[in-house]
């Protein structure tokens, strides 16, 4: 999901910068779509980005982590936000 949101992000300036140096009626729906994929990725990288955990949530005791063991060694840890109750 975040591979294709920073492609979309990426061509989608790439397509406004082109746009901005044509001047037809076609071009002008181009951008609009350009500028509205744009600001859709820009708002889902945002959102993507702020619920990861921070150096300050894990000082804080906001995070707990989670070990999966395979035959007593463990082969993964994940940090996760605690449940507010």
């Amino acid at each position: 999901m975040e591979i294709f949101l920073w492609i979309t992000f990426c061509l989608a300036s790439v397509i406004i910068v082109i746009c901005l140096n044509r001047d037809y009626e076609k071009v002008k729906l181009i951008f609009a779509c350009a500028y509205t994929l744009f600001i859709f990725s820009a708002i889902g990288l945002t959102i993507l980005y702020s619920f990861e955990p921070s150096a300050m949530d894990v000082y804080r005791g906001k995070t707990t982590l989670e070990i999966t063991y395979k035959d007593g060694v463990a082969i993964d840890s994940t940090v996760v936000f605690k449940q507010n109750k």
